[in-house]
């Protein structure tokens, strides 16, 4: 059984998202999946409310049936746009370590321009040890944000982190940017 409190914005590996999404009570889902893994949009969720972004685990790749990465990062923005930070928000990979987490940060991004890019990935890396966000993500949310090349600094600085075969969900809460992230505990 899950233990977490209620976050805005929740992060998991795929094999996770179905009881993340259901115990958070999200209505809001994108999907940083290759096409061959994307899942179904769960009952719960609108699917006019689920983002699928087909994205190979190695961003540099770019096969048939996958967007290409600036393609990803602009849809990405733009549905996050739509979103009321009120109501939960699940971001999941395959693994929850790479593209989720890089998603992660660049919603925090928008949603908080002001806040240093060295703090909201400190906020990332206290919520998940595993973090390891794509630097070519990351990189295009620090053009299309005009962060001036922050964000990749702060990635950069956060490291590798534990390396894992599968992260762990976590939750951060977006309108508070003082209060601690918490991780899902099984």
């Amino acid at each position: 059984m899950l233990i977490a409190e209620q976050h805005a914005l929740n992060v998991c590996p795929l094999r996770s998202m179905p009881r993340v999404v259901e115990e958070t009570g999200a209505v809001h889902l994108i999907s940083l999946v290759p096409e061959r893994f994307a899942p179904k949009t769960p009952l719960s969720i609108d699917p006019a409310r689920h983002l699928q972004i087909p994205v190979e685990e190695r961003i540099s790749r770019e096969r048939p049936g996958n967007v290409p990465v600036v393609v990803a990062m602009a849809r990405l923005l733009a549905f996050a746009r739509t979103w009321d930070r009120t109501s939960v928000l699940v971001v999941h990979c395959f693994s929850g370590i790479s593209r989720s987490t890089a998603a992660a940060l660049a919603i925090l991004a928008a949603a908080r321009p002001d806040t240093p890019a060295e703090a909201l990935a400190a906020h990332l890396r206290k919520a998940s040890v595993t973090a390891f966000p794509s630097a070519s993500l990351v990189a295009l949310a620090d053009t299309m944000l005009g962060r001036c090349g922050d964000l990749r600094r702060a990635v950069e600085g956060l490291g590798m982190g534990v390396r894992a075969a599968e992260g762990r969900p976590f939750g951060l809460d977006i309108r508070e940017p003082d209060r601690p992230p918490t991780n899902w505990r099984d």
